[in-house]
């Protein structure tokens, strides 16, 4: 429901095998954080959407302090108008997914956005509209073969990235 703050102690994760629809508003996200009185990045583990669910959905929402962030594994779903900041590791990860990546704000991550081939294919996510900014990477994607990721990109603000706004690893 809109409003509603979920906090994870250290080493917790939240594992979707089925169905998440998280919608929030715009002056009511759902957040998704640590439950330390002091967060920091890695306070708790992620949010993992896996093969067995249907199309997830992040909307409105706030995930941080984490380690991983938001993970779509051999999944797809969507990520829309939230933040996704202050993890320690991966803002959003996907492996073989195509998740959709409209109008969010992804800042203060190692890395902000992750596409990687797994054994079971690429990954060809849709990346628009978002401010992907302030991380050590803003973009990065990687192949293994014989798997090759495609990400779509269009109109994103990768302003402000320590190192790479976007990395390409593998058969590019």
């Amino acid at each position: 429901d809109p409003g509603v703050v979920v906090k994870f102690g250290a080493a917790d994760a939240l594992i979707v095998n089925g169905t998440l629809i998280a919608q929030g508003t715009n002056s009511d996200e759902i957040i998704f954080t640590s439950n330390d009185p002091s967060p920091a990045a890695g306070d708790w583990e992620r949010i993992r959407f896996t093969s067995t669910g249907g199309e997830n959905v992040l909307d409105h929402v706030i995930v941080e302090y984490s380690t991983y962030g938001a993970h779509w594994e051999d999944v797809s779903g969507i990520i829309s108008n939230s933040i996704v900041r202050n993890q320690s590791v991966y803002g959003i990860l996907l492996h073989n997914s195509s998740t959709e990546i409209t109008a969010n704000e992804i800042n203060n991550n190692p890395y902000g956005i992750v596409a990687i081939s797994n054994s079971n294919g690429g990954s060809s996510p849709e990346i628009t509209l978002n401010e992907i900014t302030q991380n050590n990477y803003g973009i990065y994607v990687s192949d293994t073969s014989p798997h090759v990721s495609d990400p779509v990109m269009n109109n994103n603000d990768l302003s402000g990235n320590n190192y790479y706004a976007i990395y390409t690893e593998g058969q590019y």
